[in-house]
């Protein structure tokens, strides 16, 4: 459900937001070795054929499954050790229609009509994900179709398994310019590690791995000061995470955890974490390699909503940092991110449109697009540059043209490392004014809008937000991410049923999750604290989705995370 807007500097009513995030970003995933590819032509074959009469498959080709009930493919895949494992379908489906596959794993289903959508053309190649446990050794994996369309074509899959988390204590690390102490509760083993207050104090831990891959280094920390600790993180000699966040906690007795991802040589490697600055860094409890806890790499993206109407006093560009990195500090592996408001609509009947918080970046535009004369966005976007945060610059277009918006932001912020895409509100998509509905996205429209996006900048992501999944595109997916910003919703299990509904419709697709509405606060208010930790936890289990995304709005922000 969505009610009415929050007054705005514009004089709006309530306004809806969301809280998702799910772009194409790296995102952190449980610790694997790299995936192992088990191409389709490779493997057992019932009532289908090998093919390569469309472009854009590996290997040697595809298989192109029979028009029949049953029609199937079985590989055969070895695991190295039991497991919860990642099956990644890669395939091509130029019909109009889903073409549904049960999955099992040695005979036993373990997705029941697993979606595999149109991907609007047979030489369009999309993945679908799921997770299965797995045995130690020898598994197999068939991919069965159930309906008269058979299956559509599939090109491979890609089967890891995630390994399981190994905890290393700080204080049996090698330790430069720190002491043990054990004077704050809350730690795990027999102490932490109070670092010196100077530039270059260090821990070293040494760890093995049984293979190489990419795998969550998760610290465990705790900051009783006012300032952030930040700190470098190198593998084996390797910077790989350049002024980490450690931000303050509360108290030296509130713990939480900061993650970076790095590739691991299969057997001996030594993990640094060094002070940055005169203040040394922070006391550190623990590493912990590889999985580490709740829902870890599946929340991807983690964060907060930005609007200049939506919290006052606005907050400084540390503070909004403190809030990203606070939520991303809740799930293991996550990005910290913003879905950042570029500025709002402008509402004048059919000429309604987009109002810029940044001056005109040069060129002549649509007379429904307008501009401020100040720039409200750089000094934080310069911020979120050198902090590791990723932001997403949202638009309100009301009836502008999308291609000239896209071409705005980019001329304006492309250079910034920290954007990493562009987001669109549909809800005030050619809406004339406030409380007027807004026209639905097509799939045309919706994959003209996602081209346009990838011609300024191939890395960048789309997403797509609205409390009703009926006004966002039937069957175009592309690698849009799909973000929900439903809010009065009565009671958390609505809330949760309204949410992974909405997830399961754009299924294998990222989705993203906009929470915190205060028309909500009645019953998330009694949620167990951290409260966004416990509704991502929640929504990260029941959703099918590899990848998800939490952010907070900035409504209630000041509720539940700190923005000093």
């Amino acid at each position: 459900m969505q009610p009415p807007r929050f007054a705005s500097p514009l004089s709006r009513a309530f306004l809806v937001m969301s809280v998702a995030l799910a772009l194409l970003v790296l995102i952190p995933r449980e610790s694997s070795a790299a995936p192992t590819r088990y191409e389709a032509e490779n493997a057992t074959i019932s009532q289908g054929l090998v093919e390569s009469n469309h472009a854009g498959f590996s290997g040697t080709g595809f298989v192109n499954y029979n028009n029949v009930t049953g029609s199937y493919v079985e590989w055969t895949v070895n695991a190295v050790s039991a497991g919860s494992a990642s099956l990644r379908f890669r395939h091509a489906n130029g019909s109009t229609t889903n073409r549904p596959m049960d999955i099992t794993v040695n005979g036993v289903l373990v997705a029941d009509e697993l979606a595999f959508n149109p991907t609007s053309a047979w030489t369009t190649w999309q993945t679908v994900t799921t997770t299965a446990a797995v045995n130690a050794g020898s598994n197999t994996i068939r991919a069965t179709a159930t309906t008269a369309n058979g299956g559509p074509n599939v090109d491979f899959l890609d089967f890891e398994v995630a390994v399981p988390a190994a905890d290393y204590q700080a204080e049996d690390a090698t330790i430069s310019q720190g002491i043990v102490e054990s004077n704050w509760p809350g730690f795990t083993g027999t102490g932490f590690v109070n670092y010196n207050n100077v530039v270059g104090s260090y821990v070293q831990w040494t760890v093995s791995v049984a293979s190489a891959g990419t795998t969550a280094l998760t610290f465990r920390f705790a900051n009783g000061s006012t300032a952030n600790r930040p700190m470098d993180i190198t593998v084996n000699g390797t910077l790989v995470g350049n002024d980490v966040a450690f931000v303050p906690t509360g108290a030296w007795s509130t713990w939480q955890t900061a993650t970076v991802n790095a590739a691991l040589v299969a057997g001996t490697n030594t993990i640094r974490a060094t002070a940055v600055t005169t203040s040394g860094g922070p006391n550190v409890d623990k590493l912990t390699l590889g999985a580490g806890g709740g829902n870890p790499g599946k929340v991807a993206w983690a964060g907060v909503r930005s609007s200049r109407y939506g919290i006052s006093p606005f907050p400084s560009p540390s503070g909004w940092g403190n809030a990203m990195t606070t939520m991303a500090s809740y799930f293991p592996g996550s990005t910290p991110v913003g879905l950042w408001l570029a500025g709002e609509i402008e509402f004048n009947g059919t000429q309604s449109g987009q109002h810029f918080n940044f001056p005109n970046p040069g060129g002549t535009w649509d007379s429904t697009i307008l501009f401020n004369s100040t720039d409200q966005n750089e000094d934080y976007l310069d911020y979120f540059d050198t902090n590791g945060i990723k932001v997403w610059l949202q638009v309100e277009p009301g009836f502008s043209p999308m291609n000239q918006l896209i071409d705005i932001v980019w001329r304006r912020y492309g250079s910034h490392p920290s954007v990493v895409g562009f987001g669109v509100d549909v809800e005030w998509y050619r809406s004339s004014c406030d409380g007027c509905s807004n026209a639905t996205v097509s799939d045309s429209t919706a994959q003209a809008w996602e081209q346009k996006v990838k011609s300024v900048n191939p890395n960048w992501t789309l997403f797509l937000k609205h409390y009703d999944a009926s006004n966002l595109p039937t069957t175009y997916r592309g690698d849009i991410i799909f973000v929900d910003d439903s809010e009065q919703n009565g009671s958390y299990d609505n809330f949760k049923s309204e949410m992974i509904n909405f997830a399961n419709r754009f299924y294998p697709n990222p989705v993203m999750f906009q929470i915190g509405y205060p028309s909500d606060k009645p019953w998330w208010s009694g949620l167990a604290t951290p409260i966004p930790k416990t509704i991502g936890d929640d929504l990260a289990r029941l959703s099918r989705q590899d990848r998800v995304g939490v952010v907070w709005v900035d409504f209630s922000l000041r509720d539940v995370l700190p923005t000093s």
